[in-house]
């Protein structure tokens, strides 16, 4: 029975698991040839007299022949005998490719010790989730596409296109008009894909002045010019290496820079100001324009062969005015946000208010949304946005509420005329105090009033 394998090995085997709750090692043949004291004791049998028999005499419903002929192991399997339960493991014991016998075991001495190694799983889960976060900070991604807020069909339909294009390495054109949140697409864009361990390092082609953009992006060599650090300075490109490199506001890049973006594009290579040799790089572009690109090719105010290296995949992010069902939402992620960063403790708006957002076109979209918000929240002394909190914003929708077309001329005149009302009484009905506030003239205030009640 025992000529497959030493008896040294048996011996070796036994003091190994003689610490673990349940373990035996079957032959060829299906019969034990080792059993140790705790899984004797859960079977209630006498390990002599259980050592040479079948195992399916001591355990009838035993799965060590099935092991023995499929020869592929049964890991962390859950086994029920006599009101005890265990995680087993059984592993066939192979010369060569045959199979001369099987082991099963727990490595845990009961179910109590499972349910703490689960517990320490979780901890040390949810300890690199917190770990993996920082990193991801560090990096310069914050958002998610989980971050991108909203419920409408438009935002919708852009974050599952997003979700697609995060799994290639083609250079992006984020399209859409200021306030709309690019950048926090180009966020969810590097944190969705398989570049999300890299860096994202962002650059408003805009913000820096046209003799520092080259050098921001392209680094420079020590002595390269006067005032250029000793041992020189990486780039953005070369800080974006294996990750993805931002370029916010990328129609305000200057013609002669248009030329050296062009060159990494086509050959991944970068060149230091003052530097003789080309770098690689593997980044991938990630372009944001509030301008009509093609329009600025064709008035020559962009490259031509640049914008089609650009514009290998367009993703159009939509406006506010195009998404209205997502401003609620917005508002109290908002609100949540600025209670945390003023100190106050807003709950909401009244209905009135939500009419009047959804009312107004939002020039300034998502953003200007947050700005309404904060600037109100700084100074508001109840829980409850209402419509006299917005006052100084009431002007701004009066103006803009001839341009309204996705919504009745009822709706608008009855928003027109609740607005006037509420000035009205702020000023205790004074009709020349209300029009300076709303800007407009007086006699508009009687028209619009007349039409209403007319």
């Amino acid at each position: 029975m025992l000529a497959d394998m030493d008896i040294e090995i048996y011996e070796l085997l036994e003091k190994a698991f003689d610490e673990f709750k349940g373990a035996l090692v079957v032959d060829r043949n299906s019969r034990i040839v080792l059993l140790t004291r705790g899984y004797a004791e859960i079977l209630g049998v006498d390990r002599k007299e259980a050592i040479g028999k079948p195992v399916t005499e001591v355990i009838p419903h035993s799965r060590m022949s099935e092991v023995l002929k499929s020869g592929e192991p049964e890991i962390a399997q859950v086994w029920e005998v006599k009101g005890e339960t265990a995680i087993i493991s059984r592993v066939p014991i192979k010369r060569g490719e045959e199979v001369i016998g099987v082991v099963a075991f727990s490595v845990f001495r009961g179910m109590d010790e499972v349910r703490d190694f689960l517990g320490r799983l979780r901890y040390l889960d949810a300890e690199l989730n917190y770990y993996r976060s920082e990193v991801e900070k560090l990096r310069g991604a914050r958002f998610s596409l989980e971050n991108i807020l909203g419920i409408s069909p438009a935002i919708n339909r852009v974050k599952e296109q997003l979700a697609c294009i995060a799994k290639n390495d083609s250079t992006l054109l984020l399209t859409g008009e200021t306030g709309t949140g690019k950048e926090l697409f180009a966020h969810a864009l590097h944190l969705s894909s398989k570049r999300r361990f890299g860096h994202l390092i962002k650059v408003n082609c805009a913000a820096i002045p046209d003799e520092l953009l080259e050098s921001e992006l392209f680094g420079y060599e020590e002595g390269a010019f006067t005032g250029a650090r000793k041992g020189g300075k990486p780039g953005k490109f070369e800080l974006a290496n294996r990750g993805t490199l931002f370029l916010d506001e990328i129609g305000e890049m200057p013609a002669r820079l248009q030329a050296k973006l062009l060159r990494v594009l086509q050959d991944g290579e970068i060149e230091r100001i003052g530097g003789t040799e080309p770098l690689q790089v593997d980044v991938r572009i990630v372009a944001a324009t509030n301008k009509n690109l093609a329009e600025l090719v064709r008035h020559r105010q962009f490259r031509e062969d640049l914008y089609y290296r650009l514009n290998v995949i367009e993703l159009h992010i939509p406006p506010l005015r195009e998404r209205m069902e997502d401003i609620p939402c917005l508002v109290v992620h908002f609100i949540r946000e600025l209670n945390h960063r003023l100190g106050v403790k807003v709950k909401g708006i009244t209905p009135e208010v939500e009419e009047v957002f959804q009312s107004y076109h939002w020039p300034g979209n998502v953003r200007e949304l947050y700005n309404v918000l904060e600037r109100t929240m700084n100074v508001i002394q109840r829980d409850v946005i209402g419509l006299a909190d917005i006052n100084w914003f009431l002007p701004r929708v009066l103006s803009s509420s001839g341009r309204q077309t996705s919504r009745s001329s009822n709706t608008l005149r009855n928003l027109e005329a609740k607005i006037i009302h509420r000035v009205l009484e702020s000023c205790n009905g004074n009709k020349s105090r209300a029009a300076e506030i709303l800007g407009i003239h007086r006699s508009t205030i009687y028209n619009k009033l007349k039409r209403n009640n007319g």
